[in-house]
């Protein structure tokens, strides 16, 4: 029996494909099937709120944000207007969950492809063809992706494991160690997909005057309660570390500094806002509740730094720069902002 060629680069794509890690490696491989195989646009992929029930689907669109080939959006065939079009097209009716939809805009047809799923989020792609695509092939890619995500989701349950290796006994967050190492495989991303990250690096203001004055058990339980909140903060492909002592660090992916910047801000205002409590022992009558601020170093890759242990050392600078400025404050290349 002889088989359409398009469903025949399908099958030769799907029994190819090994890099089973999800993410960027996934989107990459997806992009360059379309592209080459299927002769359509780059494929621009996002990320929307898996549960949107309840959400208006305008509401949702807003919600939704650019994970690959970020680049491309504000260019043909990815204007502005068409993006924001196809992201409501996207979020209306029923939900992109292991399905596609189509947009014909007259000229031409945008398609919105499933491409994974976490927790907390459905990841899309939106890509471009003048002609109409096989809807059979869209099917089969759609089961495949669905396939695959059960693969990579047995895979991201033993690296869960792994990472407990590389895990912070007081804080409950990744340790120096596995920042290491997260910092280098970000520098190989960036060399292969030319994706930028940021790194802020966190120091509590006055926090020895907490162990002085009020003992290390305390000071223990409010580094606990802030690595809970700086949590709360992050997005989920952010990652967040114990540096050592009193000191964190976060990696953002797939951001330039004025984005990183905002996160400083969020940090900032978040635990300026929040209300500290001391550690509950037999010693302790009561509660004490305590009002602490952070001083945030930012720095990028590749805009200021070209190695790990270099945007360390910058990000470092910043945050001393941030407490030599007054605490309470975010530095990036000598500029300030305030929470």
């Amino acid at each position: 029996m002889d088989i359409p060629k398009p469903l025949n680069e399908l099958m030769e794509f799907m029994c190819s494909f090994s890099k089973l890690e999800g993410g960027k490696e996934l989107y990459g491989e997806l992009d360059k099937f379309f592209q080459k195989r299927m002769e359509t646009s780059p494929m621009v992929v996002f990320a929307k709120p898996r549960d949107g029930s309840k959400i208006h689907s305008k509401e949702l669109a807003r919600a939704c944000r650019t994970l690959w080939n970020r680049n491309h959006v504000g260019k043909d065939p990815f204007s502005t207007e068409m993006v924001e079009l196809n992201l409501l097209k996207t979020c209306e009716g029923k939900p992109i969950f292991k399905s596609w939809k189509e947009y014909d805009t007259g000229n031409g047809f945008y398609y919105s492809v499933y491409c994974g799923h976490s927790e907390q989020q459905v990841f899309f792609g939106i890509l471009f063809k003048e002609e109409k695509l096989d809807p059979e092939i869209l099917d089969y890619m759609v089961r495949y992706l669905s396939n695959l995500e059960s693969i990579v989701t047995s895979f991201s349950e033993l690296k869960k494991m792994e990472d407990l290796a590389h895990i912070d006994d007081v804080t409950g967050l990744y340790n120096q160690r596995k920042l290491f190492k997260d910092l280098d495989q970000s520098i190989l991303k960036h060399k292969d997909y030319k994706e930028e990250f940021s790194v802020l690096f966190i120091d509590i203001d006055h926090f020895k005057s907490v162990n002085d004055g009020h003992g290390h058990m305390v000071g223990t339980h409010l580094l606990h309660e802030l690595a809970d909140l700086l949590k709360k903060v992050l997005r989920e492909t952010d990652m967040i570390y114990r540096y050592g002592g009193d000191e964190f660090v976060m990696i953002i992916p797939d951001s330039n500094t004025e984005i990183a910047k905002i996160v400083g801000q969020r940090i900032l205002n978040a635990v300026k806002n929040n209300e500290f409590t001391n550690a509950k022992s037999e010693k302790t009558e009561g509660t004490e509740s305590f009002k602490l601020s952070v001083s945030i170093g930012v720095a990028g890759f590749p805009s200021d730094a070209k190695t790990r242990d270099e945007i360390l050392d910058i990000a470092d600078k910043m945050m001393y720069e941030a407490k030599e400025a007054g605490r309470g404050q975010v530095c990036h290349a000598g500029k300030l902002i305030s929470g």
